[in-house]
């Protein structure tokens, strides 16, 4: 219960080990989130590390100030991070255009983040299939507002797939094949045949991959 989310055990000790050493007060160390816990009258600290060290690590990260004179032990944890990691995700489902979603992306992270931030933005929501997001283009917008920036797009395509598949031709014969595969596979790989056919339709398409 006194590990981080998410982190593996390291080191683990007990209340019994802290009462064998006689001490009032611990600084421990290893994991990278500061946290302050007390056991049974005696507390320790994390004081985590400097800077966080990825997106997992949203909170402040600081040092911790003892104050030691003869009424005890006073702790006090300063932040010192400058860096910051932020993810988010943005619905450009209203977007018909790549202009639209480059000023609603600009629109939500020019208020939020500045250069000492590394930004994760997911997009999300449906768009026309014949939309082409440039997705080189949007990062290039991305990083004008942060020290380093990840897009990822995980849009749906409004694709009638439906209809596309009752097309005698090989593109319809594609999505009857990827739809077959798609309804035998396993949950993880499901979620890579669906982007395959989206990316496949899109080829047919003539649309360009490269930068997806």
């Amino acid at each position: 219960t006194n590990v981080p989310p998410g982190q593996r055990v390291h080191a683990p000790f007990t209340p019994e080990d802290f009462g064998k050493t006689g001490a009032k007060f611990s600084m421990v160390g290893h994991y990278h989130r500061g946290m302050v816990k007390s056991v049974d009258k005696h507390e320790y600290f994390y004081p985590g590390s400097p800077e966080p060290l990825g997106f997992g690590e949203k909170n402040s990260h600081t040092v911790g100030l003892l104050k030691i004179d003869k009424s005890g032990i006073k702790l006090e944890t300063v932040p010192i991070n400058i860096f910051r990691f932020v993810s988010t995700e943005i619905n450009v489902s209203a977007a018909t255009t790549r202009e639209q979603i480059k000023t609603e992306l600009e629109n939500r992270i020019k208020s939020e983040v500045d250069k000492n931030t590394f930004l994760n933005v997911t997009l999300v929501g449906e768009l026309a299939s014949e939309l082409d997001l440039e997705m080189d283009v949007l990062v290039e917008k991305l990083n004008e507002y942060c020290a380093f920036g990840i897009l990822t797009d995980s849009t749906r395509s409004g694709f009638d797939l439906e209809s596309i598949s009752d097309d005698k031709t090989v593109r319809g014969k594609f999505v009857q094949t990827m739809q077959a595969k798609i309804n035998q596979a396993e949950k993880k790989e499901k979620s890579q045949l669906e982007q395959a056919l989206i990316y496949g339709l899109m080829a047919f398409d003539g649309r360009d991959l490269v930068n997806l």
